[in-house]
């Protein structure tokens, strides 16, 4: 990834965002992998109003590897403190992360993506095809006249601490974004508005980052928020507790992966002595 292209944006100390492309090769590589065949049609679990998403797999992890394991480090130790604890005092181990989710979603005109936010630490969406222009789309008759044209756009939502307004920012999209990467954190909501005039599809990949390993400070309920199921009543305790389960699971899937990858290096000396 050519890192002249990546900025890091900031609203008022509020929600940052980064701001990036993929490279030609990169673009070349998940274009393959969204036309893999017998994908899984997801669009239940996601909260789009949209033709289909379905999941898409990144071989060998080349695309965390390659493009999102450098941006989420660069998000996650932007901050002082955090890059302090851990790379000056070392006070806790380095956290490890994990890109669990990953799909593309399939847009028709008239369709949309209502505000939303995401599960994890951190997410993204790339633009991978992009059917219209936000210059014609702005111009749609129901739009030119309006003080806040934003047909086809995407849109970030948030609201400032001790503030009842809603701030926005928009990015009015065109063929010429495609590629582009937008890369938040995972509780910043965000929206898609419905595009006009064509019957081909826009086409988007999401994804979703997040601890593979949950660090003690991000087990506390303080300062790593859960999703809640609706009417759920649990206790800071009982969250905590969630964290805590979490991680040991975690930890013992990655555990018992190790192992196997062990054991598999060690029989496969094995055999080459065999053989010799």
């Amino acid at each position: 990834m050519s890192q002249n292209h990546t900025k890091l944006m900031w609203n008022e100390n509020f929600y940052p965002w980064i701001d990036t492309r993929l490279s030609e090769e990169e673009l070349i590589f998940l274009n393959h992998a969204i036309s893999e065949e017998n994908k899984e049609n997801i669009s239940k679990s996601l909260a789009g109003n949209i033709s289909k998403s379905e999941q898409i797999k990144d071989k060998d992890d080349w695309l965390w590897n390659t493009v999102f394991k450098h941006i989420t480090e660069k998000m996650f130790y932007r901050d002082w403190d955090t890059y302090y604890k851990y790379h000056i005092i070392q006070e806790d181990p380095l956290p490890k992360f994990e890109m669990p989710g990953l799909w593309v979603n399939y847009q028709k005109q008239h369709e949309f993506n209502p505000i939303h936010a995401h599960t994890g630490l951190f997410s993204f969406v790339i633009f991978v095809k992009i059917p219209t222009h936000w210059k014609e789309q702005h111009a749609l008759p129901f739009s030119v006249e309006s003080n806040t044209p934003v047909a086809s756009d995407f849109q970030f939502v948030w609201s400032r601490k001790n503030e009842q307004d809603c701030c926005t920012h928009s990015f009015s999209l065109s063929p010429e974004d495609e590629g582009r990467v937008l890369f938040f954190p995972a509780g910043l909501h965000h929206q898609v508005h419905p595009f006009y005039g064509t019957e081909e599809e826009r086409i988007t990949v999401s994804g979703n980052i997040d601890f593979l390993f949950y660090p003690p400070a991000y087990a506390q309920p303080e300062l790593y928020i859960y999703k809640r199921e609706e009417g759920d009543t649990e206790t800071a305790k009982e969250t905590q507790e969630i964290a805590r389960l979490k991680t040991k699971k975690r930890e013992e899937e990655y555990g018992g992966k190790k192992r196997e990858e062990e054991e598999k290096r060690r029989k496969k000396a094995r055999d080459r002595q065999g053989k010799e």
